[in-house]
């Protein structure tokens, strides 16, 4: 393989300095037509690209956005968000470069070198409740900040969420309207106890929607994945109890998939005996015919990008801190209550 040509090589080959070379790659002002047209075919005979890192020492921008995530970078959501930034930012020639605080070890890590200070022009944060130090440590990189459903924003410029709370109060009132009144919620399991990922507005939905609307609580229940079958003790907890749900929701489509699965084997009819509600609608859900709240993560990811893009050129955002409406998808898991003594 042949060594790869340099700004210098086409300097050489234009007969113009390696400033001038610069200036017409970039397609700035005071470059004579015919000098910007050796310079262009000169590069292309010699297939030159410029490097982003060569560009950023003139423009001070890397072009490059950086993706703090919490959890699995591949869970349904954390991909459809980078989904939607990737769209956005692929299309005004930028870079996406994901960094992961899926543990103790790694947020602690993230937040002490902060590496996006030296590689991107600006930071989307997804799903974090920061402490003191972690803010500070933020806007200190002084580059433009956007939060992805974060319960506080006054770390922030911009942010988008849902509104999970008034999501699952609509959740649980849709299932009371099919007759439904003895309930449990699936909540999920938190891979960083020593750590706050945010309120879980969720399960504060779901409590409020229980007083509310003068329902029962039979309970919440967790899906460990840190232990063996988390599922199949989840179903087993629900089996065991003496007066039983009739309608269950939970934290995610992964979580109401598994248990539904288990339900099934143990001869529970769904949604006969027991109707399920997940979260999200995620591709999942659709196949396995889940009721579910739906959230456009992609659509989530492209708003925040925009922003992102927005802050990084100097513009005003209209609607800094946006707020994205959530919907019930009915399917096959969810029915009218069954008469229970």
């Amino acid at each position: 393989m042949g060594r790869q040509a340099t700004i210098t090589d086409v300097a050489r080959a234009a007969g113009v300095s390696t400033f001038t070379v610069s200036k017409a790659l970039r397609n700035q002002p005071h470059v004579a037509p015919a000098t910007r047209q050796r310079v262009l075919e000169a590069a292309s005979k010699l297939n030159y690209a410029a490097s982003k890192s060569a560009a950023a020492l003139v423009s001070g921008k890397t072009k490059r956005v950086a993706l703090l995530i919490g959890e699995q970078i591949t869970g349904w959501f954390n991909g459809c968000i980078q989904e939607g930034i990737y769209d956005v930012l692929s299309t005004r020639g930028y870079d996406l470069l994901i960094y992961r605080a899926g543990s103790s070890k790694e947020r602690q890590s993230f937040f002490e070198h902060l590496p996006a200070k030296r590689n991107a022009d600006a930071i989307i944060v997804v799903s974090f409740t920061l402490t003191d130090a972690e803010t500070q440590a933020l806007q200190a990189l002084d580059m433009p900040i956007i939060a992805i459903h974060s319960d506080t924003t006054d770390f922030s410029q911009g942010s988008v969420r849902i509104d999970d709370r008034q999501a699952e109060i609509e959740a649980v009132h849709y299932l009371s309207t099919l007759g439904h009144k003895r309930f449990s919620f699936l909540d999920r399991y938190n891979p960083l106890p020593e750590y706050s990922w945010g309120a879980n507005q969720r399960i504060n939905g779901y409590k409020e929607a229980i007083k509310r609307f003068n329902l029962v609580d039979c309970g919440v229940l967790s899906m460990d994945n840190s232990g063996e079958h988390p599922a199949k003790k989840a179903a087993a907890a629900i089996l065991s109890m003496p007066k039983r749900p009739t309608a269950i929701c939970a934290w995610s489509d992964n979580c109401a998939l598994s248990l539904i699965s288990e339900l099934r084997q143990s001869g529970i009819l769904i949604p006969e005996q027991l109707s399920v509600m997940g979260f999200d609608s995620s591709d999942v859900a659709e196949l396995g015919g889940l009721s579910s709240v739906s959230q456009p993560a992609r659509a989530i990811g492209a708003n925040a990008a925009k922003k992102a893009l927005d802050l990084i050129n100097g513009v005003s955002l209209a609607d800094a801190h946006t707020l994205i409406k959530t919907q019930i998808i009915p399917r096959d898991s969810t029915g009218p209550a069954p008469v229970v003594p």
